[in-house]
């Protein structure tokens, strides 16, 4: 599964709003995993990030080596953790 968000949608939104429209994915794709009987990966792709105030100043000053590269992380599937753990995400954003 393919989930796409665009980054001005999110920074539009309040954190009501962003919370709500979590939620909203989070049941979407428990349904689907419930209907499928199957669980599966979720890529979740963050667009229009060259919107954000400062990435092109940023983007500017990486190599041409650094630039071609993949921007993500993979958050490991495990059984123990809870989904959406939020240790997690920080822990592979920061690496």
């Amino acid at each position: 599964m393919i989930l796409t968000l665009n980054v001005a949608d999110l920074t539009a939104q309040s954190p009501a709003e962003r919370l709500a429209a979590c939620a909203a994915l989070r049941a979407r794709l428990a349904e689907l995993r419930e209907t499928l009987g199957i669980r599966f990966p979720v890529y979740l792709v963050v667009t229009k990030m060259d919107l954000l105030p400062g990435f092109s100043e940023y983007f500017r000053t990486l190599t041409s080596h650094l630039r071609a590269q993949i921007w993500g992380f993979t958050l490991p599937y495990s059984r123990r953790r809870k989904a959406g753990d939020p240790q997690a995400l920080h822990a592979a954003w920061r690496a």
